[in-house]
């Protein structure tokens, strides 16, 4: 006698649901994802390009001044003041953007303000001494 099982569920249902929602998921993220970011990032796009073009003239200008035996890094002393200034306008204002948009004006009355300037301080000094640009 020979018998054969049928199922009411296929025993690949399960597998095919799971591929199925994860499809769903995987195209359902950066639908979502795109209209907020251009929504959110659209004021501050043009921040952003002039960012990036300043930071390839920074490359740049590296790049050119970097091969010149002027100080233990290669680099002249005025260049290394630049970089350093540079580093520390970009690094303290995205601190200061960024406290701004958590806290409003009322981080300015806040005793953590202060305290940015230092830490946007040392936080470029880690950089510059992590990228090998000072070597002091």
């Amino acid at each position: 006698m020979n018998s054969s099982t049928t199922y009411i569920i296929p025993p690949d249902f399960a597998a095919k649901i799971l591929e199925k929602t994860a499809q769903d998921i995987i195209q359902f993220i950066p639908s979502l994802a795109w209209p907020l970011l251009k929504t959110f990032l659209s004021p501050v796009i043009p921040t952003i390009i002039i960012a990036i073009v300043l930071l390839v003239v920074f490359i740049v200008f590296i790049a050119m001044t970097l091969g010149r035996p002027f100080g233990s890094n290669g680099l002249s002393p005025a260049t290394n003041r630049w970089i350093g200034s540079v580093s520390y306008f970009i690094v303290h204002g995205a601190i200061i953007w960024i406290c701004w948009n958590i806290w409003g004006l009322g981080m300015i009355d806040e005793g953590i303000f202060w305290m940015l300037q230092v830490i946007a301080f040392m936080s470029v000094r880690i950089i510059l001494l992590w990228t090998g640009i000072w070597v002091y």
